[in-house]
């Protein structure tokens, strides 16, 4: 019997965004296996079910085993699109991080997503399925207060690019660039609450759209945003310039 619907994968799916891009495939009647650090109690029941949720953290040794047995348990055994969302963000000098958070930020921002696709590549092969990476322009901009996670950023552009160098006409690997997202954070005023968390739903959603969007062209990398293209640009193109500003000022 031929296969009728595809199923995605999205990892950090019960952050906003990642919630906000699951109902838009849940819109196109899309099985969904939605990976998150939450417990299933508390989410939106008419998307996290026992059925299309697994609860992991990233950061645990058995992430790969306990994602693959939800996978075998519902006979899921191919995957059609897979997204790498979940992340860390960090936000301070590297010398305020303590090694705990380092070790953690690039196990889950890099070390996990490498993983994962190692370990689903069967199931997306089925399909000749595509992998997407979510990055951030941060990979090519200097980022001070961000450097672990920008590292891991860039690091993670460059599997991505060597991969789809390897998996050439058997999986499409893309990497979707993002730039500061577009929420604002919750204020403690009633009256205002409401009004500040529609703002952040439809900011979500919007966003949402755009990779989906992105998703589903055929491009492999692409930079969602003009701002963020422009930021890009510059960091891939005047990096000599920023190199000369940073010399100047530790002199």
């Amino acid at each position: 019997m031929a296969k009728t619907q595809r199923t995605v994968l999205i990892t950090g799916a019960t952050g906003e965004i990642g919630t906000a891009l699951a109902h838009q495939y849940q819109e196109r009647s899309t099985r969904l296996v939605l990976i998150g650090r939450r417990p299933l109690q508390g989410l939106d029941p008419n998307l996290f079910t026992p059925a299309t949720y697994c609860r992991v953290d990233l950061s645990w040794p058995d992430y790969v085993r306990i994602i693959d047995q939800f996978l075998f348990r519902n006979a899921i055994d191919s995957i059609d699109v897979l997204i790498h969302y979940a992340e860390i963000a960090d936000k301070g000098t590297t010398e305020d991080h303590s090694p705990e958070h380092i070790h953690e930020l690039v196990t889950v921002n890099l070390y996990a997503p490498i993983a994962l696709t190692h370990a689903l590549l069967p199931r997306l092969s089925r399909c000749h399925g595509k992998l997407v990476f979510i990055g951030s322009v941060v990979s090519v901009l200097p980022s001070p207060g961000h450097a672990v996670y920008a590292a891991t950023k860039a690091a993670l552009d460059h599997f991505a690019w060597s991969l789809r160098m390897e998996l050439r006409q058997q999986i499409a690997v893309q990497s979707i660039h993002l730039g500061t997202t577009p929420i604002r954070p919750a204020v403690s005023a009633d009256s205002t609450r409401s009004i500040v968390q529609e703002q952040r739903i439809l900011a979500a959603d919007k966003l949402a759209l755009q990779i989906l969007h992105a998703i589903e062209s055929r491009r492999p990398t692409i930079t969602i945003g003009l701002k963020n293209r422009m930021l890009e640009f510059s960091g891939q193109h005047l990096n000599w310039l920023v190199d000369w500003i940073a010399t100047r000022r530790t002199r």
